[in-house]
């Protein structure tokens, strides 16, 4: 599944984690995928303040993953 997930650097997508909660806190919020290893996911969102948020996520604790064209 990680070469899967390494397709995923620079595309736009909503990610839910197995707690069912989504990366950036909301699912209207989209997040950018900055980069991709055999253990995390970097990702990076703009908050409902206006600010730019960066996170890291384990990748063994995602659920879904929708993309966005």
């Amino acid at each position: 599944m990680n070469d899967m997930l390494k397709d995923l650097t620079g595309k736009r997508c909503s990610i839910l984690n197995e707690d069912a909660e989504y990366l950036t806190g909301s699912a209207d919020i989209a997040c950018d995928v900055l980069a991709v290893d055999d253990e995390w996911i970097k990702v990076a969102f703009t908050d409902r303040q206006g600010r730019r948020v960066t996170r890291m996520e384990r990748t063994d604790t995602l659920d879904r993953i929708e993309l966005f064209s």
